[in-house]
């Protein structure tokens, strides 16, 4: 069975989690903790990115905004979407890297949204984000 492992700030810490048991906690030490996790076949979370975007083309009034919340939901990614004032959509987004892919590529086959353009720049992490919201204005 595979388990994902996250070292907690304190050192001291770890926290494992599979499907059926979401978080089974060692404080043993981040050491022998480690060393259990790999015993029972650990693999490590992917690295957390976060990546800014802007949207052109046909992107407001469509539902960009709302199906981009539940998708980023759906994949387990946190950050924020909101329409600009001169037609775009910009979006923060992070987590794993193939999960934001997969977001993107989620919005272009929509068949209400018409993505022409975006641009796209990677920005740093925020730590204690934990889930992705629609901002207005």
């Amino acid at each position: 069975m595979d388990y994902n492992v996250v070292c907690r700030n304190d050192n001291q810490s770890v926290i494992l989690s599979n499907a059926k048991n979401p978080t089974v906690f060692f404080r043993y030490g981040i050491l022998r903790s480690l060393r259990m996790a790999f015993i029972f076949g650990v693999r490590t979370m992917p690295e957390k990115i976060r990546r800014e975007y802007c949207f052109h083309g046909l992107v407001q009034g469509v539902g960009f905004r709302y199906h981009a919340k539940y998708q980023a939901a759906a994949l387990g990614l946190t950050g924020w979407v909101r329409n600009e004032y001169d037609g775009t959509v910009t979006m923060q987004v992070q987590g794993a890297r193939a999960s934001i892919d997969q977001l993107i590529t989620e919005l272009q086959s929509d068949r209400y949204i018409d993505i022409d353009d975006f641009t796209v720049k990677t920005v740093p992490v925020e730590e204690g984000e934990y889930r992705f919201t629609v901002k207005h204005g």
